[in-house]
């Protein structure tokens, strides 16, 4: 072969080396291009979060159910009227979650205070040992501060979290009575208490930043019955005669919540 044909075989060979090499280089930022293209960040719920929320609570009508006693002997019982409770309440909350795929299993606190109260007052005409008059009663409720501790699993659509919860609650209660008859008896009575009880709910949460998130919920909170008694005074003088009432106490309550988060950050994943 002439040196000539030989030189010429070379650069041939050259060129199609550095071809070959150009190639897989475009190739290779091709698919570099196309996998960050189908990657994107999704958000993780994991973390510690506190947060505040505001919100309502009501109760169904509850029917007033009374009866009283002389030395544990009845001398009436009757229903006198209906109650209705409703208010408003806000506080705040502390809790943590844990995020498994796209399931979010967390732990949450919260503390409220507010007004949440209802009365009722009812006369109707008795009559006692051959004596006909009037007697009136009144009954109120309220709850000023409860709290509740509960248990979370939901599930995520990336900033989209849609749960369950359920837990304990404790709660204070205020009871009165009061009786105000055309005999010349009155009775009067006011029971203070801490209770504690159960709740169940749900709610749907939205993450609109990376710390920061608006929630939806609401929870349904028993806390039981209680019996408040009150002690007769007749023309100013004390008996053997009291008066009670049973009363139911369950709310409905509904809540917006905001949160901020510390955790885990988001992480860009195929698409």
């Amino acid at each position: 072969m002439s040196p000539t044909l030989a030189w010429f075989y070379f650069l041939v060979g050259e060129f199609e080396m550095k071809r070959f090499a150009l190639s897989m280089v475009a190739a290779t930022a091709a698919a570099l291009s196309s996998s960050a293209a189908f990657a994107e960040p999704v958000f993780n719920w994991s973390g510690f979060y506190m947060g505040a929320n505001g919100g309502a609570a009501w109760s169904a009508d509850r029917t007033v159910f009374v009866d009283k006693r002389f030395m544990e002997m009845p001398i009436f019982e009757g229903t006198f009227g209906s109650r209705h409770v409703s208010g408003g309440f806000g506080g705040g909350q502390i809790g943590y979650n844990s995020q498994w795929g796209n399931w979010v299993f967390g732990l949450e606190a919260d503390f409220q205070g507010g007004s949440i109260h209802g009365g009722s007052s009812d006369e109707t005409r008795i009559s006692i040992f051959g004596r006909t008059g009037s007697i009136r009663f009144d009954t109120s409720e309220c709850m000023g501060f409860f709290s509740t501790v509960r248990g979370r699993v939901g599930y995520s659509w990336d900033r989209v979290l849609i749960y369950g919860t359920g837990g304990g609650a404790f709660g204070e209660m205020n009871t009165r009575i009061g009786m105000l008859s055309s005999f010349g008896a009155e009775a009067a009575a006011t029971n203070r208490e801490w209770r504690g009880g159960y709740t169940v709910g749900g709610g749907l949460e939205y993450a609109f930043s990376y710390s920061w998130s608006a929630k939806f919920e609401y929870q349904y909170i028993d806390f039981g019955s209680s019996t408040t008694s009150a002690p007769e005074i007749f023309r100013g003088i004390p008996w053997n005669t009291f008066i009670s009432t049973n009363t139911r106490h369950d709310f409905n309550t509904f809540r917006v919540g905001l949160n901020y988060k510390w955790g885990q950050p988001m992480v860009a994943i195929a698409r």
